[in-house]
């Protein structure tokens, strides 16, 4: 019997460093980078950028996406990243995007607060949001 390979998901949260109006642009090329970078490495995911915090679950394997995080951590757009949630999911939820990506939704944005970040029940709520998210772009 072949056994299909585990996905490794990751949902990181982390401040972002990007001020002003610029802010919006460095996103949206920080985007289009990503998409790029993902597909390469064969990672699926979500952001959404609500400009004071990332949020965003990345999909693939473990090789791949600890790449993306060491990267992510040196990034000087983030300070204090923080992984939410990590391991093994049966199949990818962000199959067709190599980056689904939302912009600064104020409603999203209490969602972001740091305080929740340990409750489990928040990163459900959050992982579910990103998928209906990505479902309807």
């Amino acid at each position: 019997m072949i056994r299909k390979p585990m996905v490794y998901a990751l949902l990181y949260v982390s401040q972002s460093n990007l001020d002003g109006p610029g802010g919006l642009g460095a996103v949206k090329d920080m985007v289009a980078a990503a998409r790029l970078r993902n597909a390469s490495l064969g990672v699926t995911g979500a952001l959404i950028f609500a400009e004071s915090h990332f949020v965003q679950v990345l999909e693939g394997s473990r090789e791949a996406v600890d790449e993306l995080m060491r990267s992510i951590e040196r990034d000087a757009r983030h300070r204090d990243v923080r992984i939410v949630r990590e391991g093994a999911v049966a199949a990818r939820r962000f199959s067709g995007w190599s980056l689904a990506y939302a912009g600064p939704p104020a409603l999203l944005g209490t969602l972001l607060l740091p305080d929740r970040e340990q409750d489990g029940e928040w990163a459900d709520r959050l992982i579910a949001t990103m998928i209906r998210f990505a479902a309807a772009a």
